[in-house]
């Protein structure tokens, strides 16, 4: 016997499959969706992989027609004002300013060719790095000053000493006498300081100051003769032995001329490599500094504070070179500087 349903109840069991039809439809929807758009990714990313080589060729294309450019544009004005660079400022050691651009001119610390054949090839990894991106290579400030080293900075061994030279083993004194007695001598100081006279004895001058020495010598005759006239100089003098180390362009003992300073044998060594430091220049003696040379100060004033005379065994080191800055454009020097941080 047929079994007999509410209306209600029909009406409810057909809206039930209804839903689920809708449901199945939907799902079989996305899931048709999501094929397809698989489907275009993976031609996408075919097509890119076979694109690779070209890609890499067209990068290379573009990095050369890039340094092309910086070629050609490298001594020319700027069009506009908006071209103009303002200051840009890399890394906390070493730092490109740029002011607002002008025609590349020479500066007075001078040009490659000068400025760094001390040391041919060397260059520092922050001049390619400004050359490489400005277009422009720079020199390191100060160094220029060593590019005539070769025609020799060296004190001569027979020049005149100043007031306040010591006299020392080696030295030749020359000493004339004249009036009751003739004399005329020429005396080296032997190793142990003296120098001797017939009928006076040895006298003892080493560590007497060049000023103090015809005194010192005339107390030592007054002794022994009268009525005469002393005339007292110095000839050949004495050679000590210094050390140059750190980053010196050529490291090593160095024998220069009593009368030497420190600026003396740092040119006899070279003078400073890429890598060490202008500003701060040691001279250490018996284990103590003694002075500190800045060499800024020589090359733009003329200034020598710090530039003392050597004794024998100094040490000059030069330590590593400070944070660094790069200037270019509208500058009358145009170079790469070192930052004193005292």
């Amino acid at each position: 016997m047929a079994r007999a349903y509410p209306l209600k109840s029909l009406r409810t069991r057909r809206n039930q499959m209804k839903s689920r039809r809708s449901i199945l439809a939907l799902l079989l929807a996305g899931a048709m969706g999501f094929a397809m758009t698989n489907g275009a990714v993976a031609q996408s990313h075919n097509r890119s992989y076979d694109n690779t080589s070209s890609s890499s060729e067209r990068d290379r294309d573009r990095e050369r027609g890039r340094d092309s450019y910086q070629e050609r544009n490298r001594d020319q004005l700027p069009d506009s004002d908006s071209d103009n660079r303002s200051q840009t400022v890399r890394d906390n050691q070493n730092r490109v300013l740029r002011v607002n651009e002008v025609p590349e001119r020479e500066t007075p610390m001078g040009r490659r060719a000068t400025g760094d054949a001390l040391n041919a090839g060397e260059e520092l990894d922050f001049q390619t790095f400004v050359n490489r991106n400005y277009g422009k290579w720079l020199p390191i400030y100060g160094r220029d000053a060593f590019s005539s080293i070769d025609q020799g900075f060296d004190a001569p061994v027979n020049s005149t000493p100043s007031d306040l030279y010591e006299m020392g083993p080696g030295d030749e004194v020359r000493i004339k006498i004249t009036g009751y007695m003739e004399m005329d001598a020429n005396l080296v100081v032997d190793n142990t300081g003296f120098i001797t006279l017939p009928r006076v004895g040895p006298i003892l001058v080493s560590g007497v100051l060049r000023r103090d020495l015809q005194a010192v010598i005339d107390r030592a005759l007054s002794r022994v003769y009268k009525n005469y006239t002393l005339h007292v100089y110095t000839g050949t003098l004495r050679t000590i032995s210094v050390f140059v180390v750190g980053h010196a362009g050529r490291p090593g003992s160095y024998r220069v001329p009593a009368t030497s300073s420190l600026l003396n044998a740092l040119y006899a060594a070279g003078g400073v490599s890429s890598t060490g430091s202008l500003r701060t220049v040691k001279l250490m003696r018996s284990g103590k500094q003694v002075s500190v040379f800045d060499f800024y100060d020589f090359v733009s004033k003329g200034l020598t504070a710090g530039d003392v005379p050597l004794r024998n065994g100094d040490v000059i080191h030069v330590p590593a070179a400070g944070p660094r800055v790069a200037l270019i454009g509208a500058s009358n020097v145009q170079a790469i500087f070192e930052i004193s941080l005292d």
